[in-house]
């Protein structure tokens, strides 16, 4: 495009370090005098929302058949824009001296804003407390993992990921036989480059 063809993986760097974040998240399960009976591995996939709360309502007895249990956590990219006021002179130039007769040139990162949605799946609240309150307290309200956007030139930038907001919905509609679903959903803005 344009007469430039580039790839440098970004958007998946992105996703995995957002995932990477979240991927060992265990529930622990306690009785009445507060001794640990059972601890749980919250399962983390990358999907959307829409897709596991279909699975689970349609039939009480899918688990069995899919291997959706719960807890289980999902996350996605819902959107991405871009963030004019992060952006730098289009002119600016990363040098890269690696090479010694040849030197390495890229152009100033482009500014995106990338919104993420999390998605905790729980059959009782205090399942999903549990694991939201395991969440929380690293996002005041960021977190900057260090991310290495590019290799050569050497560029590792610490990006911001800002928690927005956290609902919680109960999916419980109908009959008694019809499985009970909570979700906690909690939206991310990664400030991000391309």
């Amino acid at each position: 495009m344009l007469g430039h063809n580039f790839f440098h993986d970004l958007l998946r760097k992105y996703v995995v370090t957002f995932g990477t974040l979240f991927n060992d998240i265990k529930l622990r399960r306690v009785n009445r005098l507060g001794q640990v009976i059972e601890t749980i591995e919250v399962p983390l996939t990358y999907g959307p929302r829409d897709k596991f709360v279909t699975r689970l309502q349609e039939d009480p007895d899918l688990s069995a058949q899919v291997g959706i249990t719960l807890p289980r956590i999902s996350f996605e990219i819902v959107r991405m824009g871009f963030d004019a006021s992060r952006q730098l002179p289009a002119t600016n130039k990363i040098v890269s001296k690696t090479q010694a007769e040849k030197a390495k040139t890229v152009f100033a990162q482009v500014p995106y804003d990338i919104q993420f949605s999390l998605n905790i799946y729980t059959k009782t609240n205090e399942d999903g407390v549990r694991i939201v309150e395991q969440i929380l307290p690293f996002f005041i309200p960021q977190f900057s993992p260090t991310v290495e956007l590019l290799e050569d030139p050497p560029i590792k930038l610490d990006l911001p990921i800002i928690l927005s907001s956290v609902t919680t919905q109960d999916l419980y509609d109908g009959s008694f036989d019809q499985r009970r679903v909570l979700v906690h959903t909690m939206d991310f803005i990664m400030k991000a480059y391309m």
